[in-house]
């Protein structure tokens, strides 16, 4: 039996969402200085959640990468897309590690003057 493309959805858009969910978190945890520290159980929710939406870009990918009829160019867009928000994943999960109150915060400063 035929796989028919219809009953498989293309994941285009939202791989595009999570690039830019995911870039945008980044760039605003490098750049905004945080005024508090989260809680624990916010802290790891924020861990889950990134986890689980770098998993959504490569599940994302793969679902382009399934129906290359469609459009060939989109295939090579959607391998950079897919770079590029498991390298902000990865950026997002780093900033936990490196700073001193990274773990507490997720930004790369924090001022408790704020």
């Amino acid at each position: 039996m035929a796989r028919q493309t219809e009953q498989y959805p293309n994941g285009w858009p939202w791989l595009l969402a999570v690039t830019v969910y995911l870039s945008g978190k980044l760039l605003v945890r490098l750049m905004v200085t945080a005024g508090e520290y989260a809680s624990r159980t916010t802290i790891w929710l924020d861990i889950f959640i990134t986890i689980a939406v770098m998993w959504a870009a490569v599940h994302f990918a793969r679902q382009v990468r399934a129906h290359p009829d469609s459009e060939p160019g989109r295939i090579a867009w959607a391998n950079r897309l897919c770079g590029v928000a498991i390298v902000a994943g990865l950026g997002l999960l780093l900033l936990r590690l490196v700073p001193e109150h990274g773990w507490s915060t997720g930004h790369w400063s924090y001022d408790y003057r704020k």
